[in-house]
């Protein structure tokens, strides 16, 4: 199977793909703390980041090969702990950085191998 050329364009759009997909997560996190029409508010607002992520993971997928636009996913571990920390003070462990350097380097590991 041949693989695709990636351009940096391309690859900056999936990380800004990824970064809009985490984060839905900051509304999720908001919503359950909530209750009634803000609850509400902030489920539609993630469902919506949702559908905007699907419709731009699709273009994506016309540039960069599957297996290599999904490694890349391992990229919202990160944008994830950093939304934590910046917006909801959450600290950053040694845990969590060590944990997100596992899973980011087993991407990257299995799509070395691929």
């Amino acid at each position: 199977m041949q693989q695709k050329k990636i351009s940096i364009k391309w690859i900056f759009g999936l990380l800004l793909v990824f970064l809009i997909y985490s984060s839905a997560n900051i509304f999720m996190k908001l919503s359950s703390s909530e209750d009634g029409m803000l609850m509400l508010i902030y489920l539609s607002c993630a469902i919506g980041i949702l559908g905007i992520y699907a419709c731009l993971w699709q273009q994506v997928l016309k540039h960069i090969s599957l297996t290599t636009a999904f490694m890349f996913k391992s990229v919202t571990v990160i944008y994830g702990i950093l939304f934590a920390h910046v917006l909801f003070l959450e600290e950053i462990t040694v845990n969590n950085i060590i944990g997100a350097a596992m899973i980011v380097a087993g991407i990257v590991v299995l799509g070395w191998r691929s």
